[in-house]
């Protein structure tokens, strides 16, 4: 699965990988942050972004 714009860190994409043992988790393609398990439920939950949104100033 892919998260456009949604890494906390630097706003890049995210993409859900699969280790060789069945381990799974949650890294940045931009800069490479790996996910909590906080952010990873927070990412999953309907309608919650892990971002804050922008207000136009």
């Amino acid at each position: 699965m892919l998260w456009l714009h949604a890494c906390p860190r630097c706003a890049g994409d995210l993409m859900e990988e699969q280790g060789y043992r069945g381990e799974v988790w949650i890294s940045c393609l931009q800069c490479g942050a790996v996910l909590t398990g906080e952010d990873e439920a927070a990412l999953r939950a309907p309608g919650r972004t892990l971002r804050e949104p922008v207000s136009a100033a």
